[in-house]
């Protein structure tokens, strides 16, 4: 599991939790586009939910070595690694 990409996770979940509870309605206004502060809120709170859940997966690789000895024989060594 990466440490760090759980934290990031946790915190875009915790702060779309705030913009979802701690707004009523504002809205920010870029020009002609005007923004939802509760519905960024979701959208945080989904993302982080998401990557808070990838991020308990684990993960696991195996590589393989190929050798061929002098006569001829060849042998594969797999190796596992975690990412």
């Amino acid at each position: 599991m990466n440490r760090n990409f759980s934290a990031g996770a946790a915190i875009m979940l915790v702060l779309g939790l705030i913009l979802v509870f701690a707004t009523s309605g504002n809205t920010i206004a870029l020009g002609s586009f005007a923004v939802s502060l509760v519905t960024v809120g979701w959208i945080l709170t989904i993302v982080g939910a998401v990557l808070l859940v990838i991020s308990l997966i684990p993960r696991r690789t195996t590589s393989q070595t190929r050798h061929v000895d002098p006569t001829g024989r060849e042998s594969v060594t797999e190796r596992d690694s975690h990412l």
